[in-house]
């Protein structure tokens, strides 16, 4: 639904830009494009926090998503202007959002990361086992998360729980 409502919300926006567009442009919409700009241009920065490799540039991309969605913004602002110079950067723009969108995507990851650590892995399957456990112990929070060491002797437990504990438990 509220795709839905977004969609609608746009198209009605492009239709009144259409419309006004022999208007001329206030300075107000000036300014609000250049500030479309400069988010766009630091949130596309941001991006490169992570390095200009292949895994720094997708994880900055999966970070930082809103410079797909501020170059886009920048994009759609600049392709219905009033002069056709203006118009013609939007190319750029919606250029720069497609590419950082692409950039946080799996497909990306797939082809041009070519790391160990990235390795393809079988899918997961679950057995059950029909024997008696080892040890039992009840933990005294909720926990959101769980690492289990490899012979499976230790376990650790952690909550998104806001409030501390009044002693750490260990288990």
């Amino acid at each position: 639904m509220a795709a839905a409502g977004l969609f609608v919300c746009g198209a009605v926006l492009i239709v009144l830009s259409v419309a006004s567009r022999d208007e001329k442009s206030s300075a107000a919409e000036r300014r609000l494009t250049m500030g479309l700009a400069v988010c766009a241009l630091l949130a596309c920065s941001l991006v490169t926090l992570f390095g200009l490799d292949a895994v720094g540039l997708h994880r900055g991309a999966r970070q930082w998503p809103s410079a797909a969605v501020w170059s886009l913004a920048l994009a759609g602002a600049v392709a219905f202007a009033s002069r056709r110079r203006f118009r013609y950067a939007a190319v750029p723009a919606a250029c720069v959002g497609l590419a950082t969108m692409f950039l946080g995507s799996t497909t990306f990851l797939d082809r041009f990361v070519n790391d160990p650590f990235l390795a393809p892995a079988e899918p997961i399957t679950m057995a059950t086992r029909a024997s008696s456990p080892v040890a039992t112990f009840t933990v005294p929070f909720e926990a959101t998360q769980l690492w289990l060491s490899p012979a499976g002797g230790y376990v650790a437990l952690s909550s998104e729980d806001e409030q501390p504990l009044a002693r750490p438990s260990t288990a």
